[in-house]
């Protein structure tokens, strides 16, 4: 793995504890492959890494700020912004309502909830986590289409409860 240097990278929280959470991009990488023996280059990979909410909210809902991110990245390597963002938690309905607005489309909810983890999307995938005390973060990696550029971007968002 070589990790991407240009400043999309970053972290919330102390390792040794359980708010701890992480992001980055993986510039390029190689992944087994399970078909043959030879490995599959794998080109600007978002991550989030951190320790899920132990014991989850079961009432209330929550409108989370954006913490940080990574670029928002064309599969062909070309970096963009992250314009926009909105994440608002459900706990009572175990829904989210999400928007990730990138230079190169927007990505957007509703999301499901199970357990600490959130997955769905409509104009590509968004799947994450709740990390921290009482869900007091969010963590994810999202995929769309962009029509304009003929292809995939991807990126990483963590968000912080308030």
């Amino acid at each position: 793995y070589t990790p991407n240097t240009v400043g999309s990278s970053g972290f919330l929280g102390a390792v040794s504890t359980n708010d701890f959470i992480g992001w980055g991009v993986w510039t390029s990488a190689t992944k087994a492959n399970l078909v043959t023996p030879s490995p599959i280059p794998v080109n600007y990979l978002h991550f989030v890494a951190g320790q899920p909410t132990a014991v989850m909210p079961v009432t209330g809902t929550v409108s989370y700020s954006l913490a940080g991110s990574t670029a928002p990245t064309l599969y062909t390597g070309t970096s963009g912004t992250l314009l926009s963002t909105s994440f608002v938690a459900d706990f009572v309905n175990a829904t989210i309502a999400i928007s990730l607005a990138t230079s190169f489309g927007t990505v957007r909810g509703p999301l499901s909830i199970a357990g600490q983890d959130f997955t769905g999307g409509t104009n590509g995938t968004i799947k994450g986590f709740f990390s921290g005390p009482n869900a007091a973060r969010a963590g994810l990696v999202y995929n769309g289409f962009s029509a304009a550029n003929y292809g995939y971007f991807s990126g990483a968002a963590v968000f912080q409860a308030p």
